[in-house]
């Protein structure tokens, strides 16, 4: 009980506490992020599937090489790329992608491009890619990179799908628009549905008829509808009867035969455009 007693006191001695805001910074402070890692690029340049480089096609090396490799393509790179021209791709540009893909497709099957389109199933028409449905089909998928005004670039899908003998009907979305799981449907409507013939005897697409662009209206162009062109011709009828009455009443029957003549050419016309 004694040695207990005695048992001298402890004494605590404290340890000294780094400051927490020092710290937290210190563990906050980290190299800045390479070309790789820096933000979201503009949106201009979205979906450009290739490398990226400089503004210029000349050859950078150094710290510039960093700098610049994150300002998007080169003009070099751009200019190779086709343009979209009033929100759509030629026709002339759907027509090679489409055929190059079908010659693509064959090839990997073992077959020639005649033997692939003629033995491809024909899509219903509820499912052709231009109803942009869930379960809309394709014969050939195929991605266009395009140009869309300077420095801006857009992936273009193109949907060829067979609808007859020979016939096929080509539609291109913006992939931008295309659902989560990629694809079909699509938030916005297609930039153009196009209707191209393949002629089996040169085992090439011959013949492409332009269809309506995104928000086309439903009338042709240059086609009236029945109404307009009754409307029409009945103006042309009532004006050339009163300027021949009033030709006539001032005593100049040369000149109301000469626009007798020119109302009933009218009148014609519009008959014929009517019948059209």
């Amino acid at each position: 009980m004694r040695a207990l007693s005695r048992v001298a006191p402890v004494t605590a001695k404290a340890e000294p506490v780094e400051d927490a805001s020092v710290a937290t910074t210190a563990a906050v402070k980290t190299p800045p992020p390479g070309p790789g890692l820096r933000d979201a690029l503009p949106a201009g340049y979205r979906n450009f599937a290739m490398p990226l480089g400089a503004a210029s096609g000349e050859e950078i090396s150094g710290e510039d090489a960093n700098l610049t490799s994150a300002y998007g393509p080169s003009a070099a790179a751009l200019s190779d790329l086709p343009r979209l021209v009033g929100e759509r791709v030629p026709l002339r540009i759907i027509v090679r992608k489409a055929q190059a893909a079908a010659r693509s497709a064959a090839e990997a099957r073992g077959e020639t491009t005649k033997e692939f389109l003629e033995e491809a199933d024909v899509v219903p028409r509820s499912r052709l890619p231009s109803r942009n449905a869930d379960d809309a089909a394709a014969t050939i998928r195929a991605a266009l990179l395009v140009r869309d005004g300077e420095r801006d670039t857009a992936t273009i899908d193109i949907y060829l799908a067979k609808t007859g003998p020979g016939a096929f009907e080509a539609t291109t979305y913006d992939r931008d628009f295309a659902s989560p799981s990629g694809g079909f449907p699509y938030s916005a409507p297609p930039l153009s549905i196009d209707r191209i013939i393949f002629d089996p005897a040169y085992q090439a697409i011959v013949s492409a008829v332009a269809g309506q662009p995104r928000r086309g209206s439903a009338t042709a162009a240059g086609s009236a509808s029945p109404l307009g062109a009754f409307i029409v011709t009945s103006v042309i009828g009532v004006a050339t009867f009163v300027a021949v009455v009033l030709t006539l009443a001032a005593g100049q029957p040369i000149f109301a035969a000469t626009i007798a003549l020119l109302g009933a050419a009218g009148f014609v016309y519009a008959l014929r455009s009517r019948s059209a």
